[in-house]
C-alpha cells in the first residue's frame, strides 16, 4: 500500500490519518516498539552466528610423505605376477600407500618380494599419521588392491623411493645328475615375475666317482638388495659358505 509522509503531519492511508506510534508506544497500533526492537536484535544476532558457523570453513589438514621399505615375505607366483610399481592403497581418507619399486628373488618354492613404498598421511611432528599411527620399523602394513591382498613389515624408513640394488658375483657348486649338468649353459638367467634375479657367466663340470653324477661349478652375477651395507639374496646375506638356490 502507499502511504504519504509529510513533515509535521500524520501518515495517511486511503484518506485516513495513521499514527506510526500511538500513545501506548505501539507501532502502527499493533506491535510494541520495545518488543519489535528486541525481535530485530535477536534476528541480527542469529544471522551473525549463522554466518560465523557456516561461513568459516575448517582448514585442510597438512599431509606429508615418507619413503619406506616393506618386506612382503614369500608369496606364490600368481601374487608376485600381480604386484607392480604404481599399485596404490588408501586405508583411510588421509592415508595412502603407493608402490614405487619392486625387488624379487627366488626363495625355496616361492618368491620373496620387497617393495619400496611411499606413505602419505597427516603431518604429526617430524613424522606422519598413517592409518592410525606413525610408520615404525617392524610395523605390519596391508596392501589391498582389486587384484591381490598382502601384508609386510617395515624394514627401513627414508630413501628416495627406490631400492638399493647391486650386482654380487659368486661361485657356487652342486652335485647334479649328468643330464642336469649338461643343461647348464653360460648366459642362462634366473627370472622371477619377468625380472632378472641372476645371470650365469661361467660353467665348469667335472666328473665324479659316480658315472651318473657330475660336480658343477657356476660363476654368476646375483642381483642383490643392499640392507645395512650387506648384499642380500632371497632375504639372507651373501657370504662365503652360504647356500644359494637358483
Amino acid at each position: 500500500f502507499k502511504t504519504l509522509f509529510e513533515t509535521g503531519t500524520p501518515a495517511v492511508y486511503e484518506g485516513t490519518p495513521v499514527e506510526i506510534i500511538d500513545e501506548n508506544g505501539n507501532l502502527f497500533g499493533r506491535v510494541n516498539v520495545v518488543d519489535a526492537l528486541v525481535v530485530l536484535v535477536v534476528l541480527a544476532v542469529a544471522a551473525a552466528g549463522a554466518a560465523l558457523v557456516f561461513g568459516q570453513e575448517e582448514p585442510e589438514p597438512t599431509t606429508a610423505t615418507v619413503n619406506a621399505t616393506l618386506d612382503l615375505g614369500t608369496q606364490p607366483g600368481f601374487v608376485v605376477d600381480a604386484i607392480q610399481e604404481g599399485d596404490s592403497y588408501s586405508p583411510t581418507k588421509l592415508s595412502s600407500l603407493r608402490i614405487t619399486d619392486v625387488y624379487t628373488t627366488p626363495d625355496g618354492g616361492d618368491t620373496r618380494v620387497v617393495a619400496a613404498v611411499r606413505l602419505t598421511g597427516e603431518q604429526a611432528g617430524r613424522s606422519i599419521d598413517y592409518d592410525g599411527g606413525p610408520p615404525r620399523l617392524g610395523r605390519t602394513l596391508d596392501i589391498v588392491t582389486n587384484a591381490y591382498q598382502v601384508d609386510g613389515q617395515l624394514r627401513a624408513l627414508g630413501g628416495n623411493g627406490t631400492l638399493r640394488r647391486t650386482t654380487t658375483t659368486v661361485t657356487v657348486r652342486d652335485r647334479l645328475s649328468a643330464d642336469e649338468a649338461s643343461a647348464l649353459d653360460p648366459g642362462d638367467t634366473v627370472t622371477v615375475a619377468g625380472r632378472t634375479a641372476a645371470t650365469i657367466r661361467n660353467v665348469t663340470v667335472q666328473p665324479t666317482n659316480d658315472p651318473t653324477a657330475r660336480l658343477a661349478f657356476l660363476t654368476g652375477d646375483l642381483r642383490t638388495l643392499v640392507r645395512d651395507g650387506v648384499p642380500r639374496f632371497a632375504g639372507t646375506p651373501v657370504r662365503e659358505g652360504r647356500g644359494v638356490r637358483l
